[in-house]
């Protein structure tokens, strides 16, 4: 089910599986300040799901969405 109110799910749908700071860059190109951006992502909820235990770099996170794009 698509939260159409959710610009984090929205973003996740549409482009897939994203790095914090890509999705960051792509909320603020709509229009939201970094900071507001940020804050969106930390408190997406719901079909958002964080991959915080792969091997990437710190402060690293993916973001993605339950539904498959």
């Amino acid at each position: 089910m698509t939260n159409n109110f959710n610009p984090v799910v929205q973003l996740l749908e549409k482009h897939g599986p994203l790095a914090a700071g890509d999705l960051q860059k792509h909320l603020s190109n709509k229009g939201l300040s970094r900071v507001a951006a940020r804050q969106r992502i930390s408190r997406a909820r719901g079909s958002v799901q964080r991959f915080k235990t792969m091997p990437l770099p710190k402060p690293f996170m993916v973001l993605a969405t339950q539904n498959p794009v």
